[in-house]
């Protein structure tokens, strides 16, 4: 934790997108350790963070709807994993979303 709180201290210097990333790898490890509240809180972050038409926002959509789903709030886990498949659909198209599954 004090590595990845080291790091985004160094990405404010950097581009958005990097940290954005770093709030989502920082998320996965909330989602690890069952703590789904501190994951939400990081996603939600690293949303306002990526630039608009980045696909990381689909993903980070994505794991949002894995602690949701984790944490029992299912309607809200839906409504993420919808995001995160319509922004996918919107950059990449529908060609590459064969073989992909949300939930």
């Amino acid at each position: 934790m004090k590595y990845f709180d080291l790091s985004l201290g160094f990405q404010r210097k950097w581009n958005s997108t990097e940290i954005a990333h770093t709030m989502c790898s920082l998320g996965d490890i909330f989602l690890e350790t069952n703590s789904y509240d501190k994951a939400e809180d990081m996603y939600k972050k690293s949303l306002v963070t990526f630039r608009k038409n980045d696909i990381g926002i689909a993903e980070a959509y994505h794991k949002l709807g894995i602690a949701y789903w984790k944490s029992m709030n299912y309607s809200k886990a839906m409504e993420s994993f919808s995001k995160a498949l319509e922004i996918k659909i919107r950059l990449l198209g529908t060609k590459t979303m064969s073989g992909r599954c949300l939930v």
